[in-house]
Order: C-alpha cells, then sequence, then structure tokens
C-alpha cells in the first residue's frame, strides 16, 4: 500500500483550486504523478479548468500497443482521440478506436466552499500498430551508428578556378518514388525499381553534362519529395494509402539509399554539395531515414553537408537568392511568398533574386507574383517527376505528362540564370 494522501488533503484542495495540475503536485509532495492523479480521481476534486486527461493507461507488445485516457476535452474525431492520448503518429497508426462519455459530478473549490457541478468525460481507447517493426528501426539504428564510426574517408578534391560568375546549381530530381511498379500493358509505359535506378543516375549525368559551361561552385541537391514511393512495409503512404510497389521494402530503401549515394559521390568531385531533406505526402518517414544515412555515410566528408531538420520547408540563401523549397502538398502556392518574407524576414530583404521549388504536381509551371503585391517577383516553379504513370493514375486520366527532371542554375550576383529540362532516359 502507498503512502496515504489524508495528511495532504487540504493543501492539495487548495493548490487545484489555485489552478495547478497533478505534475505539479506530485512534485511538491514528492509523490509520483500517477498517484496524485488517482488520488484527485477518487476524491473528485477538481477545478472546471483543469481540463485534459485525468488518468491514463499505456500497454506495449513487440508491435502493437493500447492506449485509454480519461478526459474532460470533447472527443468527436480520431484526430481528437489521438491529440487526447497523445499518439506519436510517426511511430503508431491507429488500427481501430472507440469512445463512451458520461456525466459525472464533483466538487470544485477550497474546503468550505466547495461548489457541486456536472461534468462531462471522456474514456478513450485506441489500438495500436507501429509502422515500422521495432527490429527493423533497432536495425536501422544500429546501421546509422556504425556508419557514422565507419564512414568512408574521401580524398582532398582540388577545387577548379572558375572561369565565369560562380554558381549555384540545383539537382532537381523530384518525385522519383523508387518502388513505384508500372506495367506498361496497362499504363503504357514501365517504371520498376530497376528503371528508377538507371533513370535517376542517367538524370545526374545529363545534369552534369548540361553544367560543364558554368562555373559551379556549389551543388544543392533536395531530397525526399516523394524520393520513395511508399513511407512503411505494409506498402501503403504516410496517409495509409495502398501502393502498387516493386519489391520487398529493405529492398527498396537500400536500392534508393545507394542511388543518392552514388549521385552525392558524383557530383561532390567538381563541387561541393549541400542535401536538404523536403519531406514529401508519400515519404515522410522514409526520406528522413534516407537524409539520416546520407548524413551517416558522409560523416567524414567535408565536401557534403546535410540538412535533416524537421521543418517541412527549407531555406537556402546564395549570395543574391533566397531559394524556399517544400514539397508543396501542404501549403496554397499563392501563399508561399509572404511565408517566405514572414520566416526567413532578413534573408528575404537582403535578397534580389527569391524563388520557390516544389514538386507533388509532376508537372512544370511557374507562377510570378504580381507587380503590385507587398512581395512582388517571388516566383514558385513547379518541377517536373522522373517516375512513371501508375494505374491509378493511369485510371483517372492523368497521362501525357513528360517524365523528367531539371537543372537550375542562380549566379552569385544575377541570381536566377537558366535551367534546362532533361528526359528520363533508360
Amino acid at each position: 500500500m502507498g503512502r496515504s494522501f489524508d495528511g495532504d488533503d487540504e493543501k492539495i484542495r487548495e493548490w487545484l483550486a489555485d489552478g495547478l495540475d497533478c505534475g505539479e503536485i506530485a512534485r511538491r509532495l514528492d509523490r509520483h504523478p500517477n498517484s496524485v492523479r488517482g488520488y484527485v480521481l477518487r476524491k473528485r476534486y477538481r477545478t472546471p479548468e483543469q481540463v485534459g486527461a485525468t488518468s491514463s493507461r499505456f500497454e506495449e507488445s513487440e508491435d502493437a500497443a493500447t492506449t485509454s485516457v480519461i478526459t474532460t476535452k470533447p472527443i468527436k474525431t480520431m484526430e481528437d482521440a489521438v491529440k487526447a492520448a497523445n499518439v506519436d503518429l510517426a511511430t503508431w497508426y491507429v488500427e481501430r478506436w472507440e469512445c463512451t462519455q458520461w456525466t459525472t459530478g464533483m466538487k470544485v473549490g477550497v474546503k468550505g466552499q466547495e461548489e457541486a457541478i456536472q461534468q462531462q468525460q471522456y474514456r478513450v481507447k485506441l489500438w495500436l500498430k507501429r509502422l515500422m517493426p521495432r527490429s527493423h528501426k533497432e536495425a536501422l539504428e544500429a546501421i546509422w551508428e556504425r556508419m557514422a564510426k565507419h564512414a568512408p574517408k574521401y580524398a582532398k578534391i582540388k577545387e577548379p578556378k572558375p572561369v565565369d560568375e560562380p554558381f549555384l546549381g540545383v539537382v532537381s530530381l523530384f518525385d522519383a518514388h523508387f518502388g513505384k511498379l508500372c506495367w506498361g500493358e496497362e499504363t503504357g509505359s514501365n517504371y520498376d525499381l530497376k528503371i528508377a535506378e538507371q533513370v535517376y543516375a542517367n538524370a545526374v549525368e545529363d545534369m552534369l553534362a548540361e553544367s560543364i559551361s558554368r562555373s559551379v561552385c556549389l551543388w544543392l541537391l533536395p531530397i525526399g519529395n516523394d524520393f520513395f514511393h511508399l513511407d512503411n512495409a505494409r506498402n501503403t503512404t504516410y496517409a495509409g494509402t495502398p501502393q502498387d510497389v516493386d519489391g520487398r521494402y529493405a529492398k527498396i530503401i537500400e536500392a534508393g539509399e545507394m542511388a543518392v549515394i552514388a549521385a552525392i559521390e558524383r557530383l561532390m568531385v567538381t563541387a561541393p554539395v549541400r542535401v536538404v531533406w523536403v519531406p514529401g505526402n508519400h515519404d515522410p518517414t522514409t526520406s528522413y531515414h534516407l537524409a539520416r544515412t546520407v548524413a551517416a555515410w558522409f560523416r567524414q566528408c567535408d565536401r557534403v553537408a546535410v540538412d535533416s531538420g524537421p521543418s517541412p520547408r527549407k531555406y537556402v540563401q546564395w549570395h543574391s537568392t533566397l531559394l524556399g523549397l517544400t514539397h508543396g502538398n501542404e501549403e496554397k502556392a499563392s501563399d508561399l511568398p509572404n511565408l517566405m518574407a514572414t520566416e526567413r524576414p532578413a534573408e528575404w530583404a537582403a535578397a534580389t533574386c527569391r524563388e520557390w521549388l516544389i514538386g507533388h504536381g509532376h508537372r512544370s509551371r511557374k507562377w510570378v507574383t504580381p507587380e503590385i503585391d507587398t512581395h512582388a517577383g517571388t516566383s514558385i516553379r513547379m518541377l517536373q517527376s522522373l517516375a512513371g504513370t501508375d494505374a491509378w493514375h493511369h485510371r483517372k486520366g492523368y497521362v501525357g505528362t513528360r517524365r523528367a527532371a531539371e537543372m537550375l542554375w542562380y549566379g552569385k550576383e544575377r541570381g536566377y540564370a537558366g535551367h534546362v529540362v532533361v528526359g528520363a532516359r533508360q
């Protein structure tokens, strides 16, 4: 039996009336928070302002879990339930859930001035499954740790002397969808893991060839942006949409990782490479692990830098140019110029060339804010995709889009200096 709270009853009620939560009360009494919560529930001492979870339970097995919580916050949707139970959707997906509700009487206020009220309460229970089996995750963590310790050592590379204005080269290999399966008899063109590897590597070679006449002193390589077609071993996107997939999960991940590593090794010979992770709607989890793997692999190479920060929007300042990168599935294109000015005010003010590079649409398109706009001249470029047309897109009639990647150049002084489109080549 645990220690009684009877001697602390009056203090607990006063602290509750003052708005303190059970965690703070437990700290003051040097007791476990769950013990305090249980006592408060039994005694029904709680102020109306102290809404939220009043008790919770989490039980976990190898790759599944159940969690339940009692709360006074209204629960109407699964999103409400997930928030109330504080479920990490980067680790778990909800297999099913249920909610019951009732009204209970309780006393609030300090001793001698209690008031009886009726309080609506909700009991939520969720059945969870891991997005990635624990064994897979532990194996990946072990691989990253080994890579970090035994990363390849790259010899110093002599920088070529520039013959023109220095350029930033943006290697836009958006929406590669590694792992997508397209059958030509059904969709008009074939696309599988082997084709994806060939197309990706050839696009890098074609972009390098197109850049020979430019004095590129830094490569910018965004990764993510639906680089992978799937986000878990169940062959679904992050949102749970089933996908036509070529091969097993581990095979797809390995092929994608090595394709990106090979591309970086090819680019770094001519100039340093800055890798930026931009999560897509298909692959926010798998592409994050890709960024982690790349960072570990090139840890001992001073010519490669990796930005795997959690923000879905990334910014890169290159002298007179400020670039914004996002996948394009969340924000409205018309909102992006204002977002850039709001999130990066100093860089925005210093830049004379301001552009957003987005994917998701699998087509080439460009918006420019009107000259009378507060943020005049900010361009938004929707870049093309290397991936083939799958069965769903074919059924919907989304066909005929050119499969391609785009190489963009930005000069140190002049900003945007042109781009070239390289078609998907097997």
